[in-house]
């Protein structure tokens, strides 16, 4: 088995961009700067998500990449113009180095082999075993170097991952709007804009003031170095009237300015700078000048990173501000929980607070209403010695509980009549009081859903309570 091709590293997988977009078949690449790409032959990574394309070039001419095999490793495709590229750590370089260690051991135990079984003098037989000595001595130093290849490559790889951390909170709008304040209310929206994930816009009435949305501050370190980059989309603008501005908190200074291309669709656009002495903490701006006619005004992916080089976009800072609402949300759902006397933490999960919630008394049920006595004599009421006339049905239906406490008084005018009283430890009587009088007693009928009063008076109004 021959020992596959293994390519040389880029330290800090420095990137680049291409220079205008090619279709999936363009086998010489056109890219913005070639100085920073190791020479051929050599592998690239196209792109900067799970949809990448690695592809292997053989020459370079001017600044072009020539030779080039497409989708070496993933499918090959059409790509935009400013797509990132560069020397990744690729799957092929850990496979390639662990194939060839496993041939170079294959050869070695061969050799070994070879040499334990063969029959010769002793002058031959030192030769053979210096021979042997030194295959593996050689195979042994191959393989060391080889290792340590691999190791240089996957720590370039992993330095160049730690230092792509976003650190812009809500980059896309993935969030909405949090993390971010307009000048101007109501003009920034988010909504997909001729992508499959959330950008920022403005509406696209024309621009009376300069109209931007400013970023909550971010914690940076004086004198060292910031990379910022953005996705614009900029159809029918002139040109410099759309970018982003970093500046120190509070603002007072311009720091790096990163201005979208005019009247084009999406595209990246990037710029490093240095944080001054003295400056703790920065504002990020999606900036929109005045003047501006009703064109696109679009943002998306702005990516804030550590460090000389700007980095492919991630989501490592939203990420982190969506746990920080969703554990905010949760301690906030939990203290009104705790409030409602059931004890809650904003360390319980979603399925235990939700238990919680239904552990809430909503207290007892009530309703009140106004309903006429009935027409049908039901035979008189007797207060002591008294007897008050005839009495009729007051009846109420539809409760969505059972009463204990039911309350009746006439609403007819005349209130110094009776007022009706039911409590359930007066079992099936209710308790009829005249207002300055005696106390008597009549039938009632309390159930499920509704009651039935005896009260005084045919077909008059009685405004009447119940309670659970």
């Amino acid at each position: 088995m021959a020992q596959k091709p293994m390519y040389p590293a880029a330290v800090n997988s420095k990137q680049t961009e291409l220079s205008a977009p090619i279709d999936a078949t363009q086998t010489t690449i056109p890219v913005l700067d070639i100085s920073v790409l190791p020479a051929a032959p050599n592998l690239l990574t196209v792109g900067t998500d799970e949809t990448a394309e690695t592809i292997l070039y053989t020459g370079i001419s001017g600044s072009n990449l020539t030779g080039v095999t497409r989708g070496f490793q993933g499918t090959a495709k059409a790509w935009t113009q400013g797509t990132k590229l560069a020397r990744y750590f690729t799957a092929y370089d850990h496979d390639t180095v662990r194939d060839n260690l496993a041939d170079l051991d294959t050869r070695v135990m061969a050799a070994q082999t070879k040499a334990d079984g063969a029959e010769t003098p002793t002058g031959a037989q030192a030769k053979a075993d210096a021979a042997k000595t030194a295959a593996i001595t050689a195979a042994a130093t191959d393989a060391t170097t080889k290792a340590n290849t691999a190791e240089s490559n996957a720590k370039a790889y992993s330095d160049t991952q730690a230092a792509i951390g976003n650190i812009l909170p809500n980059s896309t709008g993935q969030l909405g709007l949090s993390g971010w304040i307009p000048n101007v209310a109501g003009k920034f929206s988010v909504a997909n804009k001729g992508t499959n994930s959330p950008s920022f816009f403005i509406h696209g009435q024309p621009t009376t003031i300069a109209e931007y949305a400013q970023s909550d501050p971010i914690v940076v370190e004086s004198g060292v170095q910031y990379s910022i980059s953005a996705d614009f989309f900029t159809f029918g603008a002139t040109g410099g009237e759309i970018f982003l501005q970093v500046a120190d908190n509070p603002v007072t200074t311009t720091l790096a300015k990163v201005t979208a291309q005019a009247n084009s669709g999406w595209h990246s656009k990037s710029a490093t700078f240095t944080v001054p002495s003295g400056v703790s903490s920065i504002v990020v701006r999606m900036y929109v000048s005045a003047g501006l006619p009703a064109v696109a005004k679009c943002f998306n992916r702005i990516m804030l990173n550590m460090g000389a080089t700007p980095a492919p976009w991630n989501d490592v800072a939203s990420n982190a501000l969506l746990f920080t609402n969703v554990s905010n949300g949760k301690t906030a759902i939990a203290s009104a929980i705790t409030g409602k006397e059931v004890p809650a933490s904003g360390s319980d999960t979603f399925a235990q607070l939700a238990t919680k919630i239904g552990q809430i008394s909503a207290g007892k049920k009530s309703a009140s209403g106004s309903t006429n006595s009935g027409t049908v004599n039901r035979g008189s009421i007797d207060l002591g010695s008294t007897n008050y006339g005839s009495s009729y049905d007051l009846t109420v239906s539809g409760l969505s509980f059972t009463p204990s406490t039911v309350l009746a008084v006439r609403a007819d005018g005349d209130r110094t009549q009776f007022t009706y009283r039911f409590l359930s430890s007066r079992g099936t009587l209710s308790e009829g009081i005249r207002v300055g009088g005696n106390a008597g007693q009549s039938q009632a009928d309390i159930r499920s859903g509704g009651f039935t009063l005896r009260v005084l008076g045919i077909n008059v109004p009685y405004e009447w309570m119940a309670i659970e």
